[in-house]
């Protein structure tokens, strides 16, 4: 239970975040300001939201007058435009009015600068249309060639000079035409939207101008905007004292943050569409494991982040680890005059290139430079996590840094506040896995790290001097922190006791589940639900498969890396389009002649896949035929108790959405009917495709609420994943392998099945799986 120290600290800290956020926002608001994007603030895309479509209808209405011989102001300038998509005239207009009107530095905005803004907006996007239109291929070359970081001005300058090289025509405005044009446009806006309104300025004694303003029913609005998102702005960062329990009502905002019930931050089940109509979850193992993992606390392992830091000063990139520095700009010639035109191309090119690379620079770095921020913050303290449910029981913390569930980097940085006896074995187990051995036995495992405490000291004394070394490994920064533990606890043993989280994950989890639910023991032995001698490899056994049908020439590209992740994707749906996708990707390079990939991908995906687990396959097909007939039946939802108590509503409708695409602004996805949740048309298909691999994520859910519902030892998850320290974990493996036979001891697919009042099809069992042989298996979590 937490003391009123650290409730108060905890108090404190969440205003702190709290303060963070709203500075945060502020900036972000402030900078798109000053670079005339307005219209990407949290104001200005609530705006477009709300009035897009209005300007759009009073666009087409218009347009539509005046082509049938209405008398109208600027008719000429609706004639030029007439047959552009008046959503993209709407999003332009609007997009413009924003990013001029709200730009900091530009005090008094004119009429005829505004609308002479839109009109080349408008002219420019026609241009490239046109463009596209003529030159598809040349189009998309030069777009190719456009880094995706360059603003508005360099790539039209950059198209324009393309079709320049090409001697491509382009048509001519004048500004005087780009002005009617804005202008009535932006009439179109002010009928529309009533946003902006005309103010008379006077410039001198004599002469008055035009200057365009926000009504103030527009800056009340966007006041409000700006107050709510601050309101509900937040940093999520972990806690200094045990999280508040989640109740069992799940319309409650209770658990998690001292301040959530008042803010209402976060709630049990993520989703606003789901979390007023689950069941209560009073008395479920479900909860109580959440729970429980929330009151597991940690600390940073401050070794590792010594060495982040470390990082972080010389701008090293490791791994997922990204702290790359701006390159400086090329030398130029000196003296320019002089210099040959080869010499001046080249300083170009190579400037352009850098600051290509330099402006995505601190997106690329951000998720690392907000981790080491927190660890820092939080570098002498326990702390705790709050975590939630997804729709289908899966567990998510809430903090959006220093997560178990984050990367490599991220992992590496937690350590369990309350350490237990070293277990050699696990520890050793722990380094070689991380060092890239997860597909060795558990033997060559072991004896690899024993017979490397030579390159585990030398690493785990000098991680700084070391970077080189370590840095090529498979999850360098879990390896660190691995062998530093290995080594204190081992080899020197200056430590006699270890919190560093031990990692055991899944083998291909969904079709673990699904050669459960047929009692297939051919697919479950792919997926080490059976002892093996060695982990099987499912990938490699449906490449081997897929040799059957293909000819001999193409067996040499048949390997694990070309199947993987079409076998790995199988209990989630995956399309023969995507197998497709994943198989050329991996194939990329190799030379085939015309039908071979498509003949590889009916090999793995139509047949070696369906050979090598017919029982998955089949589980598949009939969990899918189940949804879409009570998706037919007129139910809006397909619902089910997992064996953990957790309520699964599954529910997919229809939003007709129209995609807004300008050649440079970017692309808008726009609600074209716009109906509340409950009024739109159920996805049949979507229903159907998702019914598995949810039912699949809901089963792994409750094995893990099973497994801890009870647990008073640290650990925490990542999905299929569990996490414990090195003593707990042969607790830990029988823990799992025993509640995976509790919940398959049960016809599962059939009460499934039974439970939404569908017949069940005896014939999708296979009926060859005793699965108490689980209980053996050394690799089923490994």
């Amino acid at each position: 239970m937490a003391t009123p120290e650290q409730l108060d600290r905890q108090f404190h800290r969440e205003l702190e975040a709290r303060r963070e956020a709203i500075k945060r926002l502020r900036e972000r608001t402030r900078v798109a300001e000053e670079r005339s994007y307005a219209s990407s603030t949290v104001y200005g895309s609530a705006f477009i939201n709300s009035g897009l479509q209005k300007i759009t209808e009073n666009i087409e209405t218009k347009i539509s007058h005046i082509t049938r011989g209405w008398a109208s102001d600027k008719a000429a300038a609706a004639m030029v435009i007439k047959d552009c998509d008046p959503c993209v005239l709407a999003l332009i207009t609007a997009k413009a009015v924003l990013d001029v009107l709200g730009n900091r530095k530009v005090e008094k905005p004119t009429y005829t600068a505004v609308t002479h803004r839109i009109g080349t907006l408008i002219y420019d996007q026609i241009l490239l249309d046109d463009f596209h239109a003529k030159h598809k291929d040349l189009f998309d070359q030069t777009k190719k060639n456009i880094h995706h970081n360059k603003g508005y001005s360099y790539r039209v300058q950059h198209y324009r000079a393309t079709m320049r090289k090409h001697d491509i025509k382009a048509p001519r405005w004048s500004s005087a035409v780009k002005v009617l044009i804005g202008g009535w446009l932006l009439d179109r806006l002010c009928e529309a939207t009533g946003w902006i309104g005309v103010s008379c300025h006077r410039t001198s004694a004599k002469k008055t101008q035009n200057v365009l303003v926000y009504q103030p029913e527009f800056l009340k609005a966007k006041e409000a905007l700006m107050e709510q998102a601050e309101a509900f702005a937040a940093c999520m960062w972990p806690m200094l004292c045990e999280p508040n329990d989640w109740s069992g009502d799940t319309n409650a905002s209770s658990g998690g943050y001292l301040t959530n019930e008042l803010r209402r931050l976060t709630t049990l089940i993520r989703g606003t569409r789901f979390k007023k109509r689950h069941l209560p979850l009073y008395g479920s193992r479900a909860l109580a494991m959440l729970n429980r993992l929330q009151k597991v606390p940690y600390r940073i392992n401050s070794r590792v982040l010594d060495v982040a830091n470390f990082c972080m000063e010389r701008r090293i990139t490791v791994g997922k680890f990204r702290a790359e520095e701006p390159s400086p700009p090329p030398p130029k010639p000196d003296p320019w005059e002089s210099a040959s035109e080869e010499e001046k191309l080249y300083y170009r090119r190579t400037r352009t290139e850098i600051e290509d690379r330099n402006a995505g620079l601190a997106q690329k770095n951000y998720r690392t430079t907000e981790a080491v921020f927190v660890a820092n913050k939080y570098k002498d303290d326990v702390f705790w996590i709050p975590w939630s449910f997804d729709f289908r029981g899966r567990c998510y913390p809430i903090p959006t840094s220093l997560s178990p569930q984050g990367t490599d980097f991220d992992k590496s940085l937690i350590y369990f506040d309350e350490e237990g006896p070293v277990n050699e074995w696990w520890l050793a187990f722990q380094v070689a896995t991380t060092y890239g051995l997860d597909k060795a036995t558990m033997d060559d495992r072991i004896q690899w790290t024993r017979s490397n405490h030579e390159l585990i000291s030398r690493i785990a004394e000098d991680p700084e001097g070391t970077i080189p070394e370590w840095s090529k490994f498979e999850e360098p920064w879990c390896f660190l922190a691995a062998a530093i533990e290995y080594h204190q606890c081992v080899i020197t043993k200056e430590k006699q006791t270890s919190g560093l989280p031990v990692s055991v994950d899944a083998t291909c989890s969904g079709l673990q589940h699904l050669s459960a639910l047929a009692l297939d023991r051919t697919a479950a032995q792919m997926v080490n639900v059976v002892p093996t001698n060695k982990p099987s490899d499912g990938y490699a056994i449906v490449a081997e498969k897929a040799k059957d049908v293909l000819p001999e020439h193409l067996h040499h590209l048949m390997n694990r890396k070309v199947t993987k992740r079409t076998v790995m994707t199988t209990p989630y749906g995956v399309t023969e389009g995507s197998a497709r996708d994943y198989i050329r990707q991996e194939l990329k390079g190799v030379e085939l002649e015309k039908g071979e990939l498509q003949a590889i991908v009916k090999a793995v995906y139509r047949y070696a896949v369906r050979q090598v687990f017919a029982g998955p396959c089949a589980s598949m097909t009939f969990i899918q035929r189940v949804a879409g007939q009570k998706i037919k039946e007129g139910n809006a939802t397909i619902e089910w108790t997992t064996p953990s108590g957790f309520h699964v509503i599954q529910e997919y409708r229809k939003i007709e959405l129209k995609p807004v695409q300008t050649r440079l602004l970017g692309q808008r996805m726009q609600t074209w009917l716009n109906k509340e949740w409950e009024d739109r048309q159920v996805d049949l298909n979507r229903s159907r495709t998702a019914a598995s691999p949810n039912l699949i994520h809901s089963l792994d859910a409750a094995l893990l609420h099973l497994v801890f519902a009870e647990w008073i030892k640290p650990f925490t998850v990542i999905h299929d994943c569990v996490l414990g320290r090195s003593c707990d974990m042969d607790e830990m493996a029988f823990a799992i392998r025993d509640k995976f036979v509790e919940i398959y001891s049960q016809p599962i697919l059939k009460q499934w099945s039974e439970s939404l009042g569908v017949e069940f099809d005896e014939s999708v069992m296979q009926n060859t799986l005793d699965i108490n042989d689980v209980q053996s298996s050394a690799y089923f979590f490994c």
